[in-house]
């Protein structure tokens, strides 16, 4: 039986109570907007997506069933966020691509959010950011893979963000006003 005094119990509690209450803080802050955290992410990815994507890659970069994701599309669909197409390449599948409406509510927020995903690591030194990043990677990776995931896919976000310079300068601005004003 698992000891509550054991050193990697204290430290899933502490990860899992970090990411929860961080959750809370990110969905109030989408409150206004009337999102919720994977409709937000879903408009995040398709934003700047540069290929096609099928409702499979965002099932995997969301981290869900199909079924999930089919569920939170029917959604989007209804509030003309999103829209499902025929993939372009290949007739046997559909892609999901972000419509003006979904546009115009993630660049309404966006940097709500932004401000959030600062506020919650200011807390640590950069270096202890980055040391904490890699860690992360490793622990995500290892979880990943015991379930069969692509973690290419799931990489594909965060490559994405990193070369969309709008998006990209958008977070370093945030940053920046928050560094300054702490």
């Amino acid at each position: 039986m698992l000891d509550p005094s054991h050193p990697a119990f204290r430290r899933w509690a502490l990860f899992a109570h970090s990411y929860l209450l961080y959750t809370k803080r990110v969905e109030r802050a989408l409150a206004p907007w009337d999102l919720s955290l994977p409709q937000y992410l879903t408009l995040f990815f398709l934003r700047g997506a540069t290929a096609p994507v099928t409702p499979s890659l965002l099932a995997s970069y969301l981290t869900q069933e199909a079924q999930s994701v089919t569920s939170l599309l029917q959604r989007m669909e209804s509030r003309t966020f999103v829209q499902r197409a025929p993939h372009p390449e290949d007739g046997r599948s559909i892609v999901v691509e972000i419509c003006d409406e979904g546009r115009r509510a993630l660049d309404e927020c966006v940097d709500v959010v932004f401000r959030e995903v600062v506020d919650f690591f200011s807390p640590l030194p950069e270096e202890s950011q980055i040391d904490l990043e890699d860690m992360l990677r490793v622990l995500r990776d290892q979880a990943a893979e015991s379930l069969g995931l692509d973690i290419e896919k799931l990489d594909y976000a965060t490559r994405r963000v990193e070369r969309d310079p709008d998006m990209f300068a958008r977070a370093q601005d945030i940053r920046d006003a928050f560094v300054r004003v702490r």
